[in-house]
C-alpha cells in the first residue's frame, strides 16, 4: 500500500471499520484527510465513527466539512441530522433530513429518520403521513412499519414518557 495515496488510506479505513477496529479506522481516515482534505466520504465515515464513540461535536464538524464541499450530499445531511437528533436538536435535524430527501428522493433511511424526528417532537400527524408515504411504495419496509405503529400508538395513548 502506498501511504501517500488517499484512496488507499480511505479503503484501509473502510476495511478496518468493517472488522471492528474503529480506532485504527479513524487514523486511516484522518491520514486520507491529511493527504486530501476535500475527501467527502472520509469526512463522513470519520464523522460516523466519532458519533458512535459519543463525540457528537467531532462528528458534526466532519459532516459539516463534507457539506461545505458538497451542499447537496444526501448522506452527509442524513448523518448530520442523526447527530443533531442525538443532541435533541430535532428541528435542526428535520431540516437536514429534508435536505437529504430533496437531494435523493428515494432515500428511505432519511425518510424514516424524518418520521422519527417528527415523533420526538410530538408531531404525530406529520409522522403518520411520513411513514404512510414510505409504505405506499415500500409496503414491506420494516422500519417504516414500526414507525407507523409507534405513531398510531402515540395518537391513541398520547406521548409516552420514559
Amino acid at each position: 500500500m502506498n501511504p501517500e495515496d488517499e484512496d488507499a488510506q480511505y479503503n484501509l479505513g473502510l476495511a478496518l471499520a468493517k472488522s471492528g477496529k474503529a480506532s485504527e479506522a479513524k487514523k486511516a481516515y484522518e491520514e486520507a484527510l491529511k493527504l486530501y482534505p476535500d475527501y467527502i466520504e472520509a469526512h463522513s465515515n470519520l464523522g460516523n465513527l466519532l458519533v458512535k464513540e459519543g463525540d457528537l461535536e467531532g462528528g458534526i464538524a466532519h459532516f459539516e466539512a463534507a457539506l461545505s464541499l458538497d451542499e447537496k450530499n444526501a448522506s452527509s445531511h442524513n448523518n448530520l441530522g442523526n447527530a443533531l437528533a442525538r443532541k435533541h436538536q430535532y428541528e435542526e435535524a428535520i431540516l437536514h433530513f429534508e435536505k437529504a430527501i430533496a437531494a435523493k428522493p428515494d432515500y428511505l433511511e432519511a425518510k424514516v429518520n424524518l418520521g422519527n424526528a417528527y415523533l420526538l417532537l410530538n408531531r404525530r400527524e406529520d409522522a403518520v403521513r411520513q411513514f404512510s408515504e414510505i409504505l405506499t411504495n415500500n409496503a414491506d419496509f420494516e422500519p417504516a412499519r414500526k414507525g407507523l405503529a409507534r405513531a398510531m400508538q402515540q395518537q391513541t395513548s398520547g406521548p409516552q414518557t420514559n
